[in-house]
């Protein structure tokens, strides 16, 4: 996971992201924080979404939109 996250902080620069730990599901809590206001967005994700690298894609691409 550490490499996600990497790779999460990158792909949404200048914010920062941290995954929280597998819940019973599977889920995992995204939090996006940016530096002066905390944090700014919340989202649930997948463990699918974090390994499969088309639906990463997809989940970026959303939390792109969603930032702006």
């Amino acid at each position: 996971m550490e490499r996600i996250c990497r790779l999460l902080n990158d792909a949404l620069t200048p914010y920062q992201t941290h995954l929280g730990l597998a819940d019973a599901s599977g889920n995992r809590q995204l939090t996006v924080h940016d530096r002066l206001a905390g944090i700014t967005l919340r989202r649930t994700v997948s463990e699918r979404q974090l390994q499969e690298q088309r639906l990463l894609i997809d989940l970026v691409d959303g939390l792109h939109r969603d930032l702006q």
